[in-house]
This record gives C-alpha cells, sequence and structure tokens, in this order.
C-alpha cells in the first residue's frame, strides 16, 4: 500500500466526531512527546486516535515511527482494535502494539 493510500486510510478512523477546543489542541499539536490527561469519559481515547491520524495524514510521519501509551486495557484494545482495522497503515512494523503503562 503506498503512503498516500495509508493516509488516506485513516480519514476513517473516527467518522462523524468533532474535536472540543483542547481535544483539537491536542490533535493538533507540533509532533513530538505529547502528555494527554483528562477525566473518565472526556475522549482520551478518540484523542489519541485522531492525534496518530493527524500524525501520519498531515504531517506525514512514518506509522512505525509512532509509539503511544495508554493507562487502561480497555483503552489500549480499542486503540489496537481501531489502529488494526486500517488496512497497511503498520506494513513496516506488524501488527500496531497499544501498550498500557
Amino acid at each position: 500500500m503506498t503512503t498516500t493510500a495509508v493516509r488516506e486510510s485513516f480519514a476513517s478512523l473516527t467518522p462523524g466526531r468533532t474535536a472540543s477546543d483542547s481535544q483539537r489542541a491536542a490533535i493538533t499539536a507540533p509532533a513530538g512527546p505529547l502528555l494527554v490527561l483528562a477525566g473518565p469519559g472526556a475522549g482520551k481515547t478518540y484523542c489519541l486516535i485522531e492525534r496518530v491520524r493527524h500524525l501520519v495524514q498531515e504531517l506525514h510521519v512514518d506509522p512505525a515511527r509512532i509509539c503511544a501509551f495508554t493507562f487502561t486495557n480497555k483503552a489500549a484494545g480499542e486503540i489496537a482494535h481501531r489502529l488494526e482495522s486500517t488496512p497497511g497503515a503498520w506494513s513496516r512494523g506488524g501488527t500496531p502494539r497499544a501498550r498500557r503503562q
């Protein structure tokens, strides 16, 4: 799969959802390490998925260079599930790995 196709496949990770101002700030922050702290139900998993999409699709970051951590098994499973459903997105590294820290 081409890099362009990988970027286009990320466009549909979270269809129909709109980010709040604070989520948008985290999603579109410059490339580099980012810590997102928020309470239950605040949309941290959504924000992390959209951050990955933004890095790949908009900033042209190689997906193999992205490492994401979360603090719950549920969020790690959801992140892995959503990213695995993107064909070819992780071609160099096999399947995505979402780790609970």
